[in-house]
C-alpha cells in the first residue's frame, strides 16, 4: 500500500450549472452559477440570485483524510464583488461531503446561534449580516467548535481581493492564514492574525475531506470570485 500525493485546483473557463463538472471541481447550485469573469488569473464568478436560500458552491475531490497523511491544504484568493445587500454567507474549507448542495457551517437561519450540514468539517466563515469579519469554524463528528473571529486581519469588504489557507495537520489540528493584496492587485504577505488562528482537533482523523467554497446570498444577489484555488496533501490510500 502506498500513498497517492494530491495537488489539484484547474478550473476550466465556462458557464456551469447544477452538477456540472469543471476542472478538479464539480458544481452544486440553487438558483445560481459559476461563470468565466474573463479576469486575469483564471477568475471565476459564483453566483446567487435573490431567491431566499439560493446557493453556489464548488467542491473538490473527497480525497483527503487525516490519519493518511498530513498536511492537507487548501487555499484560494477570494473576492465579493457584488453583494447587494452586504449580506453575503461564505464557507471556506473542508467538508465531509462533495454533493451536499450546502453551506458546511453557517449561521442558524441568520441568526446568532452555528449550525452545521456536516458532521465534520473546518474552515473560514463569512456571515457579513452579523459583520465583517472572517471566523474559523469546525465540525468534530457532530459536535460544533468555538465561532471564533480572526482578529489582525483586514475585514471583508467589496471590491476587495484576500487570499485565504485552511492547514489540516496531525489530530485535527488547524491553522488559518489570511493573505492581503495591495491597491495595484499585488500579494502583500500573510496577515499576522492575533486570536484564533490555531484550533486543536477541529474534525475527525478518519474521515474523508474535500476541499469546498460555499456562498449564499441570503436572498440578494452576490458575486463572489475566486481565482488560482490550490488543494494538496497526501490523499487516498492505494493498493498494489
Amino acid at each position: 500500500m502506498h500513498l497517492s500525493n494530491i495537488e489539484g485546483g484547474k478550473i476550466y473557463p465556462g458557464t456551469y450549472v447544477d452538477n456540472d463538472h469543471m476542472g478538479d471541481w464539480s458544481m452544486h447550485v440553487t438558483g445560481g452559477t459559476l461563470v468565466d469573469a474573463a479576469l486575469p488569473g483564471g477568475t471565476q464568478n459564483l453566483l446567487t440570485s435573490t431567491g431566499e436560500g439560493d446557493l453556489a458552491q464548488i467542491t473538490g475531490p473527497l480525497a483527503f483524510e487525516v490519519d493518511v497523511g498530513v498536511p492537507i491544504i487548501f487555499e484560494c484568493d477570494l473576492n465579493v464583488s457584488v453583494d447587494a445587500s452586504a449580506a453575503a454567507a461564505i464557507f471556506f474549507g473542508f467538508t465531509d461531503s462533495n454533493s451536499a448542495g450546502e453551506i458546511a457551517i453557517e449561521f442558524e437561519d441568520g441568526g446568532a446561534n452555528l449550525s452545521a450540514n456536516a458532521t465534520d468539517a473546518v474552515g473560514f466563515m463569512l456571515e457579513a449580516e452579523d459583520d465583517a469579519t472572517w471566523k474559523a469554524v469546525s465540525v468534530n463528528a457532530g459536535t460544533l467548535g468555538a465561532n471564533t473571529a480572526l482578529t489582525g486581519s483586514t475585514d471583508y469588504a467589496i471590491g476587495t481581493w484576500q487570499r485565504l489557507r485552511v492547514e489540516v495537520g496531525a489530530n485535527g489540528d488547524t491553522r488559518y492564514y489570511i493573505g492581503q493584496y495591495n491597491s495595484n492587485n499585488v500579494f502583500q504577505d500573510w496577515s499576522v492574525l492575533t486570536a484564533g488562528e490555531t484550533r486543536t482537533a477541529a474534525l475527525s482523523t478518519s474521515v474523508r475531506l474535500a476541499p469546498t467554497i460555499s456562498v449564499d446570498g441570503r436572498a440578494a444577489a452576490v458575486t463572489l470570485q475566486v481565482r488560482e484555488p490550490l488543494f494538496r496533501g497526501p490523499g487516498m490510500e492505494v493498493t498494489g
